[in-house]
Parts: structure tokens; sequence; C-alpha cells
């Protein structure tokens, strides 16, 4: 190695060194605020408080000085300790003892008071009262001077805390072997807010001194910082877990304790120190060649062993037994005793190697060490200041007041109990819970072949709704592409709404051209998609990933509008073979001869040992069970290998048991989509945690932390129980909250409208102030922000603000006007639907077929026959002139022309030789429908029936054929109970099983026109 650092990350139980609202936490009994002890302002607890921490830092600074201790045994160089580990009574201790060595601390985190002060004076570091509190991370022993790193960024449980002034500064150095090393301290959420890909300091280390419930956002930290070539050491306290160093290590490392990307993750409740030795030199070199040199490799992990402790003793006495020689008793016996995950993974290793014959004295000898703290565990620690709380309260009846000694008894009682039980149920607990991870390796094997074959441009990957298509692809920079690569990347993520426009100018920003597309005819469409192409070309290599593709797909899955066609066609006639196209769909293209040669994938389910795995962590999680569910064959077949699915199960699995899906229905296997919005229908969230969800649903695109906690205080407990029950998503780079586009669906689709009304206005007044903020840098607006923008001011019904943008991204009007349509609030969705017509020079079928439906619910019949014909010319398509026909039909009752529509419908479907066969259906159900309007119940049954045999599971014709049943005295429960095994929340269906329904006349019943609502079709 070149320039070799050995660094250790501790991970350890301790109370906060930090104070708020008068409450000190580093000396209350629990390390919380639940008794608020040291806020009382009494000499009896100014006296205990004294007590209690005494006694805190005799047992922490033993625990300190036995990790610093070890880490002087390994040679360490670089020390790291989790956020609000060390208080600043212990720092001046900690420099004593390490100052004669090469050994570099940096000492967690405090909050700082004007008791620091004096503390800052003999480790010789300036201060002055603007840090009073402040957060700050103590680096000592730089080469025998002493250092403080500030934190810049306020967690929501931080409320109190300060922040210096002046700039920002994170980095201090040190030298070693004549090379200055340079350590950037970025205290947790700081890390978060970060970007590392501009850091160009040689011979780097990135340090995260945390104390936070969430470990993701900062793993993602991590891998950003090892792609920009940076090692990152993050320390969090034992309580959540998840330290580890990041750094390349070789492919052929195979440590125990190793990954791809550095260490495994030290698990809750494990105390340990983690050393790896990193040349850092060869971190930006490994990058950059074959790797011929060892980056990174771990020289030592070792637990913490209280001596003070019955079961700590045992563990000590059989390690040291072990340690000289194997015995299998032995290993046994701690296997059934120890919770430790930390030793347990030492202990499977031992057994690993001796099976496979390379077990050797030293080998064993490194797999058994351990640090011996001459203490008492964290728990034990607890219970005894809690006992010191009660006596001296108690001892003392005559100086408090009656309130303060009952608020305390019973807040500490309570509390003690808690701890009790926390502890039982961690001894108790599976020794074992690793997140299950799937690689889906033989797709990996086909992406990379096609990121590798000369001859394939275009990738069409499909697959359900949920199947993980997104995440395969998200796998390409990470496990395909060569580390450092020089890859263009444009990721392109499409929603309802999102129209050509916008993507060929979200295409072009991302690739730095600021023109923007405008619509004229299509000469002008061929020389702007070529102008973007030839940007792309710059390139030596590059790929589009277009994600939710079908968005601009219709049900046959034609393109809605032809210039994504040409685009594509384009791309494969004049981009070079080292660019890519991948675009991602839950529905098939018909692309029919019209495009040249393409390769496609289509992703299956999951095997069911990876779904069993994945419903069992979810439930463990959000249940915090021990215990494993045992899930039948015929669930299983329902979660058809959908991992979303499974993911939602764990969460009905809450509040339901099993039995009660295992029965559900047998027509799951075909409709995925449909059964994961069953489950969500009957998962129980607590009305705050469905206000939050209803809110973000209302945005298409991922919800900043800070439009969250802008929009209701309080609320970031809520935000953190949807992130650990999996439904929402962290995004740390980008600090953003995402919900899988089905679930967000599902929740923007029950929103009452004056609800949603009101949330798309508080969008829009976030998006306004986003752009104003562009425009007063003169910085370009990237287009994503306009289209969102003109998204909620139609979802706010704010019209007139939408003129100021003429033709720019109206294609996002779309989605609002099919929501106020399916609302019927037709007069409104009418002027939506004539500004997306006069829009474009491009007439789509999409829009002139609202318009009709909208002017024939408004009684507009001259125009609702003028959009119709429009529409036909565009596609004559025979569901287009049934749709017509039972318009007719039901609106006007002027049944014989309706017939001849519908007539004329089956003569094109039947002369088309078209195998579709939810158009026939279309076609019978309608003539049914004037039938039952005519009076004629005995033909309308027969052809609602037939209907249904040509598409079996259309919701709305069983709604038809069971009122047309009931209406005349017939059984409809078969068909009601049917449909509602499809969908438990299919409202026509649930008014007809209500009690109270009465059958009306068809002439006394309102009639509102219904689309019949289509389940995807798979795939």
């Amino acid at each position: 190695m070149d320039y070799p650092i050995k660094i250790s990350v501790a991970q350890i139980n301790y109370n906060p060194a930090y104070f708020s609202g008068g409450c000190d936490l580093l000396v209350e009994p629990f390390g919380d605020n639940s008794t608020f002890v040291t806020k009382v302002k009494n000499e009896v607890f100014y006296q205990l408080s004294d007590k209690l921490k005494v006694r805190y830092l005799k047992w922490l600074q033993t625990k300190i000085f036995a990790i610093i201790d070890a880490a002087l045994k390994q040679s360490t160089d670089i020390l790291v300790f989790p956020e609000y580990s060390i208080p600043h009574f212990l720092l001046k201790e900690v420099f004593e003892y390490v100052k004669t060595s090469q050994l570099v601390v940096v000492a967690g985190t405090h909050m700082i008071s004007s008791r620091c002060f004096p503390v800052y004076s003999d480790l010789g570091i300036a201060y002055n009262d603007d840090y009073i509190g402040c957060a700050a991370a103590p680096v000592l022993n730089l080469n025998g001077t002493n250092d403080l790193i500030f934190k810049y960024s306020r967690s929501k449980w931080e409320s109190s805390l300060e922040f210096p002034k002046g700039e920002n500064r994170h980095w201090v150095s040190f030298e070693k072997n004549g090379h200055l090393v340079n350590l950037g301290v970025f205290i947790c959420i700081d890390g978060l807010r970060k970007s590392f890909h501009d850091t160009e300091k040689e011979l780097a280390v990135i340090i995260i001194p945390s104390w936070s419930p969430s470990v993701e956002p900062f793993n993602a930290a991590a891998f950003q910082a090892i792609y920009n070539e940076l090692p990152l050491v993050y320390a969090n306290t034992s309580y959540i877990g998840g330290s580890r160093i990041f750094a390349p290590f070789p492919e052929t490392d195979g440590h125990w304790f190793s990954e791809k990307q550095g260490t495994k993750e030290l698990s809750k409740n494990s105390e340990g120190l983690v050393t790896v030795c990193i040349d850092l030199n060869n971190v930006r070199r490994s990058a950059a060649t074959v790797r011929e040199h060892v980056t990174a490799r771990i020289t030592d992990v070792s637990n913490l062993v209280y001596l003070y402790n019955i079961d700590g003793e045992e563990v000590l006495t059989n390690l040291e037994k072990l340690s000289g020689k194997y015995d299998e008793h032995i290993i046994n016996n701690l296997l059934r005793n120890c919770s430790d995950e930390v030793v347990r993974r030492k202990l499977n290793e031992i057994i690993h190697q001796e099976r496979m014959g390379l077990l050797r004295g030293e080998k064993l000898i490194q797999l058994t060490s351990y640090i011996a703290v001459s203490e008492i565990t964290y728990s034990d620690l607890v219970q005894e200041q809690a006992e010191t709380t009660l006596r001296h309260i108690t001892s003392h009846p005559e100086l408090l007041s009656e309130k303060d000694i009952l608020a305390t008894l019973s807040a500490v009682s309570t509390k003690s109990l808690q701890i009790i039980s926390n502890v039982n149920n961690e001894i108790d607990k599976p020794k074992s819970e690793e997140r299950p991870f799937f690689d889906r390796q033989s797709e990996l094997v086909k992406l990379r072949n096609f990121i590798n074959a000369e001859s394939d441009k275009l990738l069409i990957i499909q697959g359900v709704r949920g199947i993980g298509k997104t995440f395969l692809v998200e796998q390409i920079p990470r496990r395909i592409l060569p580390p450092n690569n020089q890859w263009k990347r444009i990721n392109i993520k499409f929603s309802v709404g999102m129209g050509f426009p916008l993507f060929i100018d979200d295409v072009a920003f991302q690739l730095g051209l600021r023109d923007k597309f405008i619509e004229s005819n299509e000469e002008q469409l061929y020389l702007h998609i070529r102008k973007v192409l030839e940007s792309f070309e710059g390139y030596r290599a590059g790929m589009i990933i277009v994600d939710d593709f079908h968005h601009i797909l219709d049900k046959e899955g034609s393109f809605v509008d032809h210039r994504f066609l040409i685009f594509i066609d384009e791309f494969l006639k004049r981009v070079a073979v080292n660019k890519k196209l991948i675009l991602i769909t839950n529905r098939h293209i018909s692309l029919n001869g019209q495009i040249g040669f393409f390769s496609s994938m289509t992703l299956r389910g999951l095997n069911e040992e990876s779904i069993v795995s994945i419903v069992d962590y979810h439930y463990k999680n959000i249940t915090g069970r021990v215990e494993s569910i045992t899930i039948s064959d015929s669930l299983l077949r329902y979660l058809y290998g959908n991992p979303l699915a499974a993911v939602i199960t764990a969460q009905y699995l809450q509040h339901h048991s099993i039995d009660s899906l295992n029965h559900t229905t047998d027509l799951f296997k075909r409709f995925q989509e449909q059964f994961i919005t069953n489950l969500l229908s009957e998962v129980r969230f607590k009305p705050e945690e469905k206000e939050l969800l209803d809110f973000i649903s209302t945005s298409k695109e991922d919800v900043s932390s800070q439009i969250i906690y802008k929009w209701k205080s309080g609320i970031y407990n809520v935000v953190d129980s949807l992130c650990s029950q999996f439904i929402l998503e962290y995004n740390a780079e980008k600090d953003v909250y995402s919900i899988h586009p089905l679930v967000r669906d599902y929740f923007y689709n029950q929103l009452d409208l004056h609800v949603r009304v009101s949330y798309h206005h508080k969008f829009a007044e976030v998006n306004e102030d986003t752009i104003r903020e562009f425009e007063s840098k003169e910085e370009p607006v990237p287009p994503k922000y306009i289209s969102e923008l003109i998204y909620h001011f139609a979802g706010s019904l704010q019209i007139d603000k939408l003129s100021s943008y003429k033709s720019q991204y109206l294609d996002e009007l779309k989605p609002i006007a099919d929501a106020l349509f399916k609302n019927k609030k037709y007069d409104k969705a009418l002027e939506y639907y004539l500004i997306l017509n006069e829009i474009s020079y491009i007439k789509r079928l999409d829009v002139t077929e609202k318009l009709f439906m909208c002017y024939g619910n408004l009684g507009r019949w001259r125009e609702a026959r003028d959009f119709f014909e429009k529409t036909v010319s565009i596609k004559n398509a025979s569901y287009l002139y049934a749709k017509y026909a039972e318009l007719l039909a039901v609106k006007t009752r002027e049944f014989a022309e309706a017939e001849s529509f519908v007539l004329t419908g089956e003569e094109i479907y039947i002369s088309s030789n078209s195998k579709r066969k939810w158009e026939y259906a279309k076609i019978k159900y309608t003539l049914g429908r004037i039938r039952e309007r005519q009076g004629n119940d005995r033909d309308s049954q027969g052809l609602y029936k037939e209907a249904l045999s040509f598409d079996p599971t259309n919701l709305y014709y069983m709604f038809r054929y069971a009122k047309c049943l009931i209406k005349n005295g017939k059984d409809a429960s078969d068909i009601i109970e049917g449909g509602l095994k499809i969908r438990n929340d299919y409202p026509p269906l649930l008014t007809l099983q209500s009690e109270d329904y009465q059958v009306m006349d068809e002439d006394q019943e309102e009639e509102d026109y219904l689309e019949e609502e289509y389940i995807e079709r798979d795939i």
C-alpha cells in the first residue's frame, strides 16, 4: 500500500450529550426526556443530577478508554465515535490519553454551553460566546493539536440547536509519514446535505458521526462518496445500529464482515469496534484501472464484553477457551445464549472455516477478539441510575412538593418497566434478521449483454407494476458499468399527462441544451429531434432511460402521440451503437414493424422463497414481532412473485389474520395490481398517516422534506413511521420522499375534490416560489418544475394562470381533466380538454374522445356529434361507436339512432378480423344497455351475460347485469361477490349489496354515465 491509513469506527450505547428546554439528556436516568429530572429547579434535584452525572461519566470513561486501548493496540490512525457520544467533561482526559500516540480521535459531538470553554482553553481550541447552543465534533490529536467542526443543519428533534456565524467548515488535516491526510467531518444530517462529487482533496476520508433513527439515507450518501472515490466512515449509536466503513474492497476479499462497498453494518444493540486499513492513494487508482492493488481490507472486528455482568463473564470465559482450540460444544453454547449479533457472526464464521479446513491458530485468535470493559452494561447502568433517582427522591420528601415526587416516581417506574421489557425482547429476538435482497442475476446478465452488444440500441423492459423493473435498471451503474465510467445517463420518469414537449425538453436540458421545443409542423419536429440527438452523440457513450413509458400508450399499447415513435425511430437511425435507449413499461408496446430492430425483456415474479423472505422480513420489522409467519401456497399464488404486493401484505397482516387472505379469490394471479389495491384498502393507517399520504399523492414528483415540514408542523414522527413501514422511501442525496406510483394512485383517487384542490393549491405555491428562485438567480428553470406548476394550477382550478404558459407542457392538464371527468364535473373537464385540443396541430384520440363524451353528458349534441366524427377519423374503432351509442341511449332515449351506431361498430369489428374480445364485449354490452332502457329486461340480461363471457372481469358489466337480475327478482349474489373479489371497494357493486338498496324504475333513477373500468392485462 502506498499511503495506508487504519480507521476504526466505534458503535456504542450512551446518553446523548445534548440539552433542550432545560433538560440535560446526558444526566437523565434514561438518556431521554421521559423523566425531566434535570429540569426541576430544586436543591434536591441538583444534588441528584450531580450524583447521576458522576456515575455516568465514570462508566462512560471506562468504556471509552477500553476502546482507545484497543485502537492503540492495533496502531489505528483515526478513531471515530458517534454523534453526542462524548461530553465535553471527558475531552481533556481523552486527549491526555492519546497525545503521545499517532491516534486521531473524532470524539463524537456535544452540545456547547459556557461550561465547555475552560475545557476548550485547556485543549487550545479557540472559542467565543456565539458557540453556545451549537453542536460540534472535537477532532483530537491532529499532530498534537485539537479542532472543532460544527454542525450546520438541524434535525427535527434538535429544535433548540444553534449555528455558528461565519462560513461552513468541514475539513481538517494531519500529517502522516510526510503526507497530509484530509478528514471531512460532516455531522449527521450535514452528510445528507453535501454532494461529494466536487471533493478534489487528495488522501481524503469522509466522516459522519450520527445519532439517527434512519440509517438508509446515510447509506445512499456513502455510496455517492464511494462512487466519487472517497472512503466514508459512518458511526451511529448502537441503539439504532448501522455503523460501518465504506471503501472499495477487492472482489476476492472474502472477509466474513465485508461487502463489495465496505464493511457490513454493526447491527442494532451491538457494541463493537471495526477497523479497516485503506490505501487512500489506491482508492482513486482502483477506480481508474483494473484492480492491481488491495485498496481496503478489514483488520479487526471486536465486540465489547462487560466484565461486571454475568452474561459478559460467561461470554468472556468461553471466548478465551475458544481462542486456543476449536470446541463445538462451546460454540453451540454461545449460539444458544448470546444475543450479540457480532459474536454470533464470528461463531458462524469459525464453524465455516473449520468445515472448509481453513481454521488456523491465528485465524481463531482473530475471530475470538473482544474488548473487555470493566463496567456494567448500559441497560444495567440505566436501571442503577433509576434506582438512585428513586432512593434520592424518597429520602427527601420534606424538601419536595407532592407534585414533583409523584410525577418523578411515576415516570421513572414506568420507564424502568419498559426498559426491562425491551431487554427481555432483545434476548428472545431471532439472532439474524437481515433485510432480504434479490439480485435477479439472470436479468442482470441480459442487461449486461444489451449494454455490451454492438447491434442493440433499444431495450424494452416489461412487467406488471411493483415487480421491480425500476430497481433492476438502477443496478446498471452499480453492477454493470465499470467504476468511474464515462457514460452519460439521462433519466426520464413519465407520469400521467407528460407529453412530448416536456419529454424532449427534459432530455435536452439534461444534455445542457436550453432551446425549448416549439410546436409548428412536422419538419420542425424532425429538426429539433435531430439537434437533440446530435448533442447526445457528443458523448463517448450514453443511455436514455425512460421509466413508466406506458403513460403515453393507449390500452392497446399504441402511442397516443406519434411524435414519441418518431423520436425512437430517429434514435435508432442516427445514434452510434454505444448509445442505448431503455423503455420501462407495464404494457406491451405495439410497434408492428414501425421501427428497426429492438430487444425486449419481461420481468416475471420472484420465486416463492424470495417472496416468503420479503413478507417475513417486513412483517417482523413493521410489527416488532419475533416469530416468523407461515404463508400458505394459495397466498403465494396470489402474490405471484410481486415484491410490492409482498410488502403491502406485511402491512395488511398487522391487523388481519393470514387466513383472511388465504381464501380471498382465485383471480389475483391475473390481476396483481388490483390485489395490491385491495390490500391497501384493508391496511389501517392512522389518520395523520393517511393525511400525509393524501398530501404527498397530490404531487407527481417526489416531495422534498422541506415541503412536508412546512406543510404541517410536528409531522416528523409521522414521516418516520411511514418510512419504517416501507410506505414512504427517502432519497438522502436529493432529500426527497417518494411513494410507489401504484400507492400514489390509490390515495389520490380517493381524495375529496375540495381537499384535492387545496393540496394542489399548496404545491402550486411551492412551485411558483421555486421557479422565481431560479429566475432571480438568472438560471434556466428545469422543465419539470414548469410542468409540475402547470399540473398544480390545473388541479387547483386556477385556469386563469395557465394562459401565461401558452402551449408549454399543457399536456399536464390531461390527468386533471380526466379526474374532473371521473367526478362528473363535465363543464370544468370540458374547459381543459378544449385547451388540450387547441394547443396541438396533432389531434389526439384520448382528447377528442373525452370531448364528445363531455358534450354528450352536458346535452350539447351538435358538438358531441362533431367531436365523435373527429374521433373516428383518427381511429375508426368499433368500441368508439359503442361508446357514442350508449351515450345516446342513456341521455336522449334515441334508441334507433343508438342501435344504428352500435351495429356499425359491430360491422367494423367483424371486417377488421380483430381478436380483441373486450371490444366485442363492449358491443354486446351496449346493445344490452339499449334493450334495458327500452324495458326489454329479458334480452338485456342475455346480452349482459354474453358481454361478460368475452370480458369476464369487467366490473361495470357485472354491476349492470346484477342490477338487471335484482330488478327482475333474481339472485345476483354470485355476480356481486365475484366482482368484489376482484375489487373489494367497487362502489356500484357495494351499493347493490347494501341492505337498504331499493330498485328504482330506470326512468326515475338518476343516470350518470359511468365509463367501464378495465383492469390492466397481464404482460
